[in-house]
């Protein structure tokens, strides 16, 4: 390789970080990245053969993570409240079933009439009716199911960025081509599969139209949103902490 091309080829690889972190956080631009940096490549050699490469590819990972853990958090949000609602609304409902049956036999022996009645023995099958209802909704929508399936899978997805920083902390004392060696087999014994493992849990619940539907909620940094959007940011912080929170 001439030094022409090599001083191009370098000037490639120092733009490199800029082109991450400016690229959407999703799985398909970490694959898109990992493409690009193989193109930069020579041929049958090693995309990746700099701690500082592998640093990078690690950081983009991280942020895919994090993106997708931002959506279910608002997923998950979303189905705690339905729950807790409908239940409460349960809650509710049978409370004033059962203060109305303890006065039913009162309202009898005060008012005799033959609609007081009707009334008296219709009111229990509708709230009965409400109630069954409410909790044939619960348990169709599998609200509970979903967030319980959700903490499992922000587990994983803990699991899987806690062992790619810990490559990343590795890579800060690499010293030689030997630690790189040892470094990348922890990579792929421990972290790479983390990782894979985490995003399979979350394709199950972060599909494309929730980029759309909560976009707007997880980009909230200066590093996001757009100049002339930087103003709206305490008002989606503040947003962003009300909904997400578990």
């Amino acid at each position: 390789m001439s030094t022409d091309q090599s001083k191009e080829a370098k000037v490639e690889v120092q733009s490199t970080p800029n082109e991450i972190d400016q690229v959407d956080n999703t799985s398909d631009d970490s694959i898109e990245t990992n493409h690009q940096l193989l193109l930069k490549s020579e041929p049958y050699e090693p995309a990746i053969n700099i701690p500082e490469d592998l640093y990078r590819n690690i950081k983009l990972k991280l942020k895919v993570l994090s993106r997708r853990d931002k959506i279910i958090q608002i997923k998950l949000a979303k189905y705690q409240k339905k729950n807790e609602h409908l239940n409460m609304f349960i809650i509710f409902v049978s409370s004033i079933l059962g203060i109305y049956e303890t006065f039913r036999v009162k309202i009898d022996d005060i008012v005799k009439s033959q609609f007081v009645d009707v009334t008296t023995n219709v009111i229990p099958i509708i709230l009965s009716g409400i109630i069954t209802c409410t909790a044939s909704i619960i348990k169709l929508k599998k609200y509970q199911e979903k967030s319980d399936n959700i903490h499992l899978t922000r587990e994983k997805v803990s699991v899987a960025r806690a062992n790619l920083k810990t490559v990343q902390e590795h890579l800060l004392f690499c010293k030689s081509k030997e630690d790189l060696q040892k470094i990348k087999k922890i990579y792929f014994n421990n972290a790479f599969s983390s990782y894979c493992d985490g995003n399979a849990y979350l394709d199950k619940y972060v599909k494309e139209v929730d980029y759309r539907k909560y976009g707007q909620r997880i980009n909230y940094s200066n590093d996001i949103i757009p100049e002339q959007d930087k103003s709206l940011v305490p008002e989606m912080t503040i947003e962003r902490q009300g909904s997400i929170q578990v």
